[in-house]
């Protein structure tokens, strides 16, 4: 699934004014969503018009958010120029900040002065994003997980299964143990599937070199 969706014409999608205003209304939605979220708003004590107004808020808010993320983060994938140090800091930025409005930051401290970059100069970014990404296959793995890891929970999951589905077959001393196992075996998969991804995904945006003569700050001005 990442490796289909890293593929589409990121550049062309995102390299747009339409597509900045979308994003612009992402942005506005997430800095909505994360206000509620770390806000003690009463709702009892709202006004009906207002209880309105904020009950639509909060279940617009998230699509917002979560497409804001997923396209800067697949910006930051296919698009960012960059140092290699700006990126990596803007990487984790994004992974451990995104509840706190990390992906507003690098929308309006990245992607919108790189934006403008690119309208203001088409000539330069010509033929530099011909060649899609291409993720490579990994052996070992079903999608993002090991497969080791799922042949093993699934060995975890039988014991589970005939408990379930025969009366018994287990003394009670044995239940919780053989649950314990699988829980854990199913949370290592997803744990390692997780690091397994970040890296991943780290380590195919950083495989871009930077811009040739690209400022350290993401966010300077053109040197022309």
């Amino acid at each position: 699934m990442l490796r289909r969706i890293s593929e589409l014409d990121w550049p062309r999608l995102l390299y747009t004014r339409k597509a900045a205003i979308l994003l612009g209304i992402g942005a506005v939605l997430s800095v909505a969503i994360l206000v509620i979220i770390h806000s003690n708003v009463d709702e009892g004590k709202l006004s009906p018009l207002a209880d309105i107004a904020f009950t639509a808020v909060a279940a617009v808010s998230p699509a917002g958010f979560f497409a804001l993320l997923v396209c800067m983060a697949f910006f930051w994938l296919r698009c960012d120029s960059s140092s290699k140090a700006w990126r990596t800091m803007w990487f984790f930025a994004l992974l451990f900040g995104f509840a706190f409005g990390s992906a507003v930051a690098y929308y309006a401290l990245v992607y919108l002065p790189a934006l403008k970059k690119r309208l203001r100069h088409p000539e330069q970014g010509a033929g530099e994003f011909d060649e899609p990404l291409k993720l490579q296959k990994e052996n070992g793995r079903i999608g993002p997980f090991s497969r080791a890891f799922l042949i093993a929970w699934g060995v975890g999951l039988v014991p589970i299964a005939v408990v379930l589905f025969l009366p018994n077959p287990l003394p009670d001393r044995l239940l919780m143990p053989t649950f314990i196992v699988s829980f854990l075996l199913c949370t290592a998969a997803m744990l390692e599937a997780i690091f397994h991804t970040c890296i991943f995904f780290y380590r195919s945006g950083m495989s871009r070199p930077a811009a040739v003569g690209q400022l350290d700050s993401p966010g300077a001005k053109d040197r022309d």
